[in-house]
């Protein structure tokens, strides 16, 4: 498959979302129709709550954001072996003292 026919999914919480996962395609956010085992699915939503539970307009702790970070870049990885090859995935980091908020590209 051509890079450029690749479904094109992001990885990101922002403000009061509640499922982190975007498809580029018609299934968007929709959780039931994403190709995910239910075990990816419980991490995203633990990934979700760490977010809800330490951001609220900012991140309560340095720490915090290098968890979310480092945990993020972890799914980003098993979102990409699990969907595949057709798949591009596109994660949203949080900024930090040295690095701004910038979306980066994780595949297996």
């Amino acid at each position: 498959m051509n890079r450029s026919d690749r479904t094109t999914v992001r990885l990101l919480n922002d403000g009061p979302m509640k499922w982190p996962l975007w498809f580029g395609n018609a299934i968007a956010d929709d959780r039931s129709r994403q190709p995910i085992s239910g075990d990816l699915e419980l991490g995203l939503l633990e990934w979700t709550r760490f977010h809800h539970e330490h951001y609220d307009d900012e991140w309560d702790s340095i720490g915090n954001i290098l968890r979310y970070n480092e945990a993020g870049r972890a799914l980003a990885r098993r979102v990409s072996a699990e969907l595949g090859s057709d798949h591009r995935v596109l994660l949203q980091l949080q900024r930090t003292a040295t690095e701004p908020q910038r979306w980066i590209e994780v595949g297996v």
